[in-house]
């Protein structure tokens, strides 16, 4: 089964109590620790006996959101193809970057840390405050990311970028000379 929605870890119980062992870990370019289950995700995490996670906020159990766990062995499974299994080095703080090239024409690159999951927004606004465009609206995974954004439909002058999660928000400017 899966999570209907993003599911904190801190939210899962379990029968029995404290049957699992070790962080949740999910997997991109290697396993990394998440502490958010993710809607149509897989997880993995250590047991040490067979028993049933309870997905709700409140960690009591209801018939459909149990799913049944059993012991098979101390090792996440295997990389899904034939990549060597690295760990991910994730950001430990949220972080806003300088565009670069700034000043740009028409084309710059925004980087910006996440240290955990959570929901972003990053917008561009005009001088005078004005919303120009809204780049990333979605939930992102920790980890570092690079957007880029084309000012090519607009006049030159100087912009401000600004990123919002549920605990960081930074503005930056940037200057677009055509």
């Amino acid at each position: 089964g899966s999570v209907a929605e993003p599911t904190p870890v801190n939210t899962i119980g379990s029968i029995p109590a404290n049957m699992v062992t070790s962080n949740f870990f999910a997997y991109s370019n290697g396993y990394y620790i998440s502490d958010t289950l993710q809607p149509m995700k897989a997880y993995w995490a250590q047991v040490n006996q067979a028993g049933q996670l309870i997905l709700s906020a409140t960690g009591t159990s209801s018939s459909s959101n149990q799913i049944r766990m059993v012991t098979s062995s101390d090792l996440p499974p295997a990389p899904p193809s034939d990549e060597i299994m690295s760990v991910i080095e994730l950001p430990t703080k949220y972080s806003l970057d300088q565009a670069y090239p700034n000043p740009f024409n028409p084309i710059t690159k925004i980087k910006y840390q996440l240290p955990q999951d959570t929901r972003v927004s990053l917008k561009v606004f005009n001088i005078l405050g004005e919303e120009i465009k809204t780049i990333v609206n979605e939930f992102q995974s920790a980890g570092y990311k690079e957007i880029s954004f084309n000012g090519e439909a607009l006049p030159s002058g100087f912009y401000f970028y600004q990123l919002q999660t549920d605990k960081f928000t930074d503005v930056k400017k940037m200057l677009l000379v055509k």
